[in-house]
């Protein structure tokens, strides 16, 4: 399988400018993001889930097992979606600030960012880190704030 080729280049710093104290200016976040990249982790993670779907439907202990996570962060879809680097943080952040839902799909877009974004995460809830892409968001929202504010402290000294 061909990796598709991300549009920010690994060494640029992703500036989160759609972030502020007030919250997420959406309009920007749209008009700051590469539709075909949008379009194509999307379709890789979308894919994914329904891979993952039918492999539970077919074995009722599938999910029990926990084999759903390890065939999420190994198949080719996550990879292939962690391949495009800094280009996938904004799509990935505007999937899951506009999505209503907090399952495997949403799940699997947060592991993403979160992989992508070197955020750690793992001390949250007593070391329980994030329950879920809600969860997940508003920790990211708040460390990509502290980002933002030490940032612009530096820039004044």
């Amino acid at each position: 399988m061909a990796y598709f080729e991300g549009v920010v280049e690994e060494e640029e710093d992703i500036i989160w400018n759609e972030i502020d104290k007030n919250g997420i200016d959406e309009e920007l976040l749209i008009k700051n993001i590469d539709k075909e990249t949008l379009n194509y982790i999307a379709q890789q993670l979308q894919n994914l889930c329904t891979e993952i779907g039918n492999r539970g439907e077919k074995d009722e202990n599938y999910w029990l097992r926990g084999q759903w996570y390890s065939d999420a962060t190994d198949s080719e879809q996550y990879k292939s979606v962690l391949s495009l680097g800094k280009a996938a943080m904004k799509p990935l952040f505007l999937i899951l600030y506009q999505s209503k839902s907090s399952g495997m799909y949403e799940w699997i877009c947060s592991k993403a960012l979160e992989e992508i974004s070197a955020y750690d995460f793992s001390q949250e809830n007593n070391g329980a880190g994030w329950s879920d892409s809600k969860e997940f968001l508003e920790l990211f929202i708040r460390k990509a704030n502290a980002t933002i504010e030490n940032k612009q402290m530096e820039g004044q000294e």
